[in-house]
Formats: structure tokens, C-alpha cells, sequence
């Protein structure tokens, strides 16, 4: 084995996994030595320098600088490593997986990653200590938790906590969420807990009971939790498990969030408020220092903090991109706190450009199928699936969102799937599934009223339709219905109704376009004689998923033939949000699709535009929260949301998203002088 292996010359080795540069390849993503190129499938040799690094510090562990950032880790041993790293790729890992992927499968997507390492020491000895006779008994019942505050803090990754909770199946959980009795795999974004032992355990036995006691004094003081003779739920026997967790106060200081990963844009200063804590066993003042390893950015904030022992305090950074920051570059910031002997480092890592970014949740856990819009400032979440039917909205300069009250319809909660905004009302057409929810439906953001339309004209020949899609054309003043279908499920119908909200009136129906669909987006491009109705995605009878569009143009009174003017989507899409902005220098015009499902029909958190300008689809990234589909966008003030929608199996949500874009640089002036003299 290896017998065609060969080394460069005057060179001992192929790779070094400790030191990748050494030997000319990359340790940092896009860092020094990192392969751009075409060749080599795009330097998939060269470029593994990051990973074997990050599985050599993973396993052995360091300290030093990494193209200008400081870090210091401690290794958790190689069998530990191996399995971590055979998890991921058995489990999570693609042919097709990028960095991005890795860092998902090996644990570490979370945007915020703590300045606080941890070593796991087998060598510690335990000599059980029971607490029964003098510690509190929790008198929990089964699947309960109890909330208890602690005199000390317990610092674990991110949070210094005093309060936790304790539940019967095997649980310390450090933040208010209720963690399932099922031990499944541990996702990324579960909120902190430990599990010495997770399983669906039964406390109600009359001799099982978990206690707890804090032993000890300051600063060496140390919780007890005992689980005492719980029975497995589904196994109920004489012999139940017995075990303890202790969670000690620890000695040292901790830097939080340790990495920060955020996007922003060229001379926008970006603020930040980190956390600095003191257990060195007296009170220290800490120097902090403010490095930029790129050079392409200011980066300051205190240059001391005296903390007392066992405190946190918190102070706020700024890091601003210089205005001649391109694009795509990323400024690397450094945080540094030093007392003594004891010193700890902090990354905040800004890429320039355009991203998704989370606002305030939607109360009442949001909803699905919903209807939204966008009004005197302000984000309006006005029908749907979910909790109730109260109307809502969200003041974008607040931050904060208002339930408004009396303002549910009469028939409830329902399907409506999208809306039509005409000025300060909302039009909806009934579902086909709720009881009361049948025909023409308004809402009056102003006067808070819900009105039964009976329009005049020809209107569709049934009283609800199930999830089409409307679209508003404001030059004419004109909504158009387009699709869904006749009973919940996929699309058979391919009409376009035409309603005058002046009027009051159905007007006369377009043609039929070529594919039935529901849960598809809709869009009206252009003015006069160059206006166009697209669709795009959904789902039909026949197909079942979509990735076809098709163009309506009003000059010609006909559609296009499918897909000869958007093209094919990339990938089957439907239950999608979907909005329309207009980028501010050269007025051009980008039609949104916002999560939804896709090709493996699973919900998904990805977005993409079409730039009417350059006629193509672009990747847009994904939302900073969850997958979702059966959601909901709007624009507001030239800005895009994305609101609720279903995580899958009717779980609908409040999650909110705003794609912040960043300001256009224009190679020219934006205002030209007068011309001196006239012309003929």
C-alpha cells in the first residue's frame, strides 16, 4: 500500500496536518496558500490543509495565531476526534458537501462559539456521595422539570448560568426549553443542556425521587444532582438507575461570543456586545486590546474593564469596514483580554455583502399559510394557520411586534395562503376548508375591519380556492388570482381572475396558462405596453412538484410558452414566499422565492432571485433562521421580509427574517453638474 506515493522535492512529507503551510497549503478558509483555481477539481488536494488542521487541533489541540487570529484549544484525544469525524461523514457528509457542510456535521454551525475551552480528563476520580438525607427532594411526576437557582455561577460554553433546570429524564437543562424525553441526535441549535443520563425515565415509583444540594463554600462550592432509583417508562421492574451530576465552580475567565460570524456592509459600523467574566478568585482588571489582521477596518472599544470575582460584565464593540472594502472581502478582527498571566482572545469575522439576518419572532408562535403585507412602516401579518387569528404587526425602528386587538375574523383561523394588497386593504378568497371562509374577504389595516365583498363582474365559479397565488398590479389598480385548486391538495387550476378593488368588481378573466398549480409565486413586471404576469413553481395533479415558469404579456394578450422567459427554476419549488424589490441604483428589479420545498421534498431555508436586468436566477443564501415552507414575503420600504410559515407537520412558527442589503457603490457621480451654455 502507497507504493506510487511520492514527495516533493527536498520534502519529507505530502501534508502536514499541524502545519499546513509548511508545506504550501491553506490552514485558514480562503487563507494564505488557498487554491482558487479550476485545476484539481477546484484544489480539493490542496485546499484539505483546513481540514486536516481543524481534526489536529480537534484531536491534539493549540495555541498561536492562524493567518493573523489567535486561538488556544484543547484537544479532546484522538478516539474522541475519530469519532466525531466518523459521525460526520457517515451520517451528514455528501459527495457534494462543502466547508459550510462540515462545519454543520462536525457541530460547529452555530454563529456563536464561546472563548472558553474545556478538557475532558478521564483520569478524574468520583466517589459517590449520597444526598438523599440531606438535600431537596424535587417531587417530580413524570416527564417534569423543576427550575432552581444556584449561589454560584456555573459557566458552560456561552452563558455563565445560576439558574437551571432539572428534569426526571436525565436532564440539566441551562435555558428555559423543554427537551423531549426521546435521546435522539443532538441538533445544532438545541439550546444548553447536559445529559449524564437521557432516557425516558419514571420518577413516580414511591421509592425514586431526584434531589439536589449545593455543597461546599466560595469560592469552591459545587451542585449535586441525584436521579435515585428511576425505572425506565416502558420497563417497570425492581431494579431502577441511580446517578449523579456534579457541576463545579470554575476557576478562570471567559470572553463570550468566543467567534462571531456576520455580514455587513462598507463603512457601516457594526456594534457588538460581548461579555467578559472573572473566577480567578479576586477582582481583576483586564487590558483589552482591538486587532484587525486584514487591515481593512476600525476596529475599537474600552481598553479596560475591572471586573469583580465571579461577576460578568459586558461592554460593546465597533467594527467598521472601511468605505473601500469591496464585495465579498472579509475583515478578521481580534479581541484580546489580558490579566497577568491569564489571557484570552475573541474573533468577530464581518464578510461585506448582502445577507439574511433574524428580527423579533412573531407572536403566539406565528402562523402558516399566512397572509402578509406591508403598511405605513410597519410589517403586517394579517390571516393564516396557527395559534389564533389575531391580526399583527412589526415596527421595523422598534424592533418589536403589536397583536392589534379585536381584530380576528369571524371565521377564525384558515388556509388563505396569500393576499392581495391594494393601498391600505388586503383582499383574501376563500380556502375551500374553512367553515365561513367562502368567497371575497377584505381587511382595512386603518379602520381594523373585515368585510364580505359581493362583487360585481364574473368571479371564479367556485367560493374557495385552495392556496393560490395573488399578485397586485399598481399602475392599473388591478388584483390577479392566479391558480390553486378546487379542494386541499395539489394544483388543477390554471385561471387568472382579475378583481378592480375601485370598483368593487370582477373583471374580465385572462386566458388559462398552460400548467394548473398551487402554492406557486406570482409576480407583475414592467409598465404599459411592456407589462408581464409571471408564475413560477407550485405544485400539480399530474407533475407533482414544479420547477416551470411562465410569462403573460399584456401587449399580446398571450402566454408565452413555458419557461422562455424566466427559464426553468433552479430546482422543483413550491409553498414558497414570494416578493418583489427594486435595487434603488438602476431601478432594476428582482423577483424573490423564499424557502419552501424543494427537489428531496423536505422544507428548506435557501432563497433565490431573478434579475429582470440580467435575465438569471441568482442564489440569495439561506435564511438566518429555519427551514420552513407553506411561508410567507413582503417588501417594505425596498427591503425583504420573510414571516412564519410550517417547519413540517403543522409546526407553524414566528420566525422572522429581513435580507439586509447593503447600500450600491456608484463609479459615478450621483448627480451631474448643469451643462454651461445651451445646444442646439
Amino acid at each position: 500500500m502507497g507504493e506510487d506515493c511520492w514527495l516533493p522535492a527536498g520534502s519529507s512529507a505530502l501534508r502536514d496536518m499541524q502545519d499546513p503551510q509548511r508545506l504550501g497549503q491553506p490552514s485558514y478558509y480562503h487563507g494564505t496558500y488557498w487554491y482558487f483555481g479550476p485545476n484539481d477539481n477546484g484544489g480539493v488536494h490542496t485546499n484539505s490543509g483546513v481540514a486536516n488542521f481543524a481534526y489536529y487541533l480537534l484531536a491534539m489541540g493549540g495555541s498561536g495565531t492562524n493567518d493573523g487570529l489567535s486561538y488556544n484549544i484543547i484537544g479532546i484525544g484522538e478516539p474522541a476526534a475519530a469519532a466525531v469525524a466518523l459521525r460526520a461523514n457517515y451520517h451528514y457528509h455528501t459527495p457534494g458537501a462543502q466547508y459550510a457542510d462540515a462545519r454543520t456535521a462536525c457541530g460547529v454551525d452555530e454563529p456563536v462559539v464561546c472563548a472558553i475551552t474545556y478538557n475532558q480528563d478521564d483520569t478524574v476520580t468520583y466517589s459517590f456521595e449520597d444526598i438523599r438525607a440531606t438535600s431537596t427532594a424535587l417531587n417530580l411526576n413524570l416527564d417534569d422539570h423543576a427550575y432552581i437557582s444556584i449561589p454560584f455561577a456555573f459557566t458552560f460554553y456561552c452563558g455563565n448560568y445560576t439558574n437551571l433546570a432539572i428534569k426526571d429524564n436525565g436532564i440539566i437543562n441551562f435555558e428555559n426549553y423543554d427537551i423531549t424525553f426521546i435521546n435522539g441526535c443532538i441538533p445544532a441549535s438545541q439550546p444548553a443542556f447536559i445529559a449524564p443520563f437521557w432516557d425516558d425515565l419514571d420518577p413516580d415509583a414511591a421509592d425514586a425521587e431526584v434531589y439536589y444540594e449545593v455543597k461546599g463554600t466560595a469560592p469552591s462550592r459545587r451542585l449535586i444532582v441525584q436521579w435515585d432509583n428511576l425505572r425506565h417508562f416502558d420497563v417497570q421492574g425492581t431494579n431502577g438507575v441511580t446517578l449523579q451530576a456534579i457541576l463545579f465552580t470554575r476557576s478562570g475567565m471567559g470572553l463570550t461570543p468566543g467567534t462571531l460570524e456576520v455580514a455587513g456592509c462598507a463603512g457601516d459600523p457594526l456594534k457588538q456586545t460581548y461579555s467578559l467574566f472573572n473566577s480567578l478568585g479576586s477582582e481583576k482588571t483586564f487590558s483589552l486590546s482591538y486587532d484587525v489582521a486584514t487591515s481593512n477596518a476600525a476596529f475599537f472599544g474600552p481598553t479596560s474593564l475591572t471586573v469583580a470575582d465571579g461577576a460578568t460584565r459586558t461592554f460593546e464593540v465597533t467594527l467598521s469596514p472601511y468605505d473601500t472594502t469591496s464585495l465579498g472581502e472579509v475583515v478578521k478582527g481580534t479581541i484580546t483580554a489580558v490579566s497577568g498571566s491569564e489571557k484570552l482572545s475573541a474573533r468577530m469575522t464581518v464578510t461585506v455583502g448582502d445577507t439574511w439576518v433574524s428580527i423579533a419572532e412573531e407572536p403566539d408562535n406565528g402562523r402558516m399559510d399566512n397572509v402578509v403585507a406591508a403598511y405605513s412602516g410597519k410589517l403586517w401579518s394579517i390571516t393564516g394557520y396557527g395559534d389564533n387569528a389575531d391580526v399583527r404587526n412589526y415596527n421595523p425602528e422598534t424592533e418589536t411586534w403589536t397583536v392589534v386587538a379585536g381584530s380576528a375574523p369571524s371565521f377564525g383561523i384558515n388556509y388563505a395562503r396569500s393576499g392581495c394588497q391594494a393601498g391600505n386593504t388586503v383582499y383574501v378568497y376563500g380556502d375551500t376548508a374553512t367553515s365561513g371562509f367562502t368567497g371575497l374577504w377584505s381587511y382595512n389595516m386603518d379602520s381594523n375591519t373585515w368585510t364580505s365583498l359581493s362583487p360585481g363582474g364574473t368571479g371564479p365559479a367556485t367560493t374557495g380556492i385552495w392556496a393560490p397565488a395573488w399578485v397586485y398590479d399598481p399602475d392599473d389598480n388591478l388584483c390577479y388570482l392566479t391558480g390553486g385548486a378546487t379542494t386541499p391538495g395539489a394544483g388543477d387550476l390554471a385561471t387568472v381572475h382579475v378583481y378592480d378593488p375601485a370598483a368593487d368588481s370582477w373583471q374580465t378573466a385572462l386566458p388559462d396558462f398552460t400548467t394548473p398549480r398551487d402554492f406557486h409565486a406570482a409576480w407583475i413586471v414592467g409598465k404599459n405596453t411592456g407589462k408581464k404576469l409571471y408564475i413560477a413553481g407550485g405544485a400539480d395533479t399530474i407533475t407533482g412538484e414544479l420547477d416551470s415558469t411562465q410569462c403573460y404579456g399584456f401587449a399580446g394578450s398571450i402566454w408565452n410558452s413555458e419557461n422562455g422567459d424566466l427559464g426553468v427554476l433552479p430546482g422543483t419549488w413550491w409553498g414558497m414566499g414570494y416578493a418583489e424589490t427594486v435595487v434603488a441604483c438602476g431601478s432594476n428589479e428582482l423577483l424573490w422565492l423564499t424557502a419552501g420545498q424543494r427537489d428531496d421534498g423536505s422544507a428548506t431555508a435557501v432563497t433565490a432571485h431573478y434579475n429582470v436586468k440580467e435575465g438569471a436566477w441568482f442564489n440569495s443564501g439561506s435564511l438566518a433562521t429555519d427551514a420552513v415552507y407553506r411561508t410567507g414575503a413582503v417588501s417594505l420600504d425596498g427591503e425583504l421580509y420573510e414571516l412564519g410559515g410550517d417547519k413540517g407537520g403543522f409546526t407553524y412558527t414566528g420566525q422572522a427574517d429581513r435580507f439586509m442589503s447593503c447600500p450600491c457603490k456608484f463609479p459615478w457621480p450621483m448627480f451631474l453638474p448643469a451643462m454651461i451654455g445651451g445646444a442646439e
